[in-house]
């Protein structure tokens, strides 16, 4: 029904653009919503949420990227940030080994991908 999906979205959008849609709900909504359409718009709205908030979720944002790696831009807003700044890198690189020394399969290789990609991004970063 056309009608319907058009309507949750425009139901969802107003939701995203309200004053009421914190940093808290965004990150319910990003883990929950996996259709690729809305975890496009909550990973750019990422862009725009302050450096304290990101931080304080860097741990769940790591571990989604990893599960999500083939189906959302959440990875490479990481890589992006971190290209950005030598500090966000680090974190983000010690999340990511640890991940991968879990030795968890279905995470473990993009993990270490995401290391190497890491310490690229730091060569890169300001200091």
């Amino acid at each position: 029904k056309p009608t319907e999906a058009g309507s949750n979205t425009g139901t969802l959008l107003r939701l995203f653009q309200s004053e009421f849609f914190d940093v808290h709900l965004h990150m319910h909504y990003l883990l929950s919503m996996e259709s690729g359409g809305v975890q496009d718009y909550l990973v750019n709205a990422l862009y725009k949420m302050a450096d304290d908030d990101v931080d304080f979720y860097l741990p769940q944002l790591c571990q989604l990227s990893l599960l999500r790696f083939n189906k959302s831009a959440l990875y490479r807003f990481l890589l992006d940030k971190a290209s950005r700044s030598m500090h966000f890198a680090l974190k983000v690189m010690w999340l990511m080994q640890s991940f991968a020394e879990d030795k968890r399969p279905e995470i473990r290789d993009t993990a270490v991908s995401m290391v190497q990609w890491c310490e690229e991004a730091m060569l890169s970063a300001p200091s």
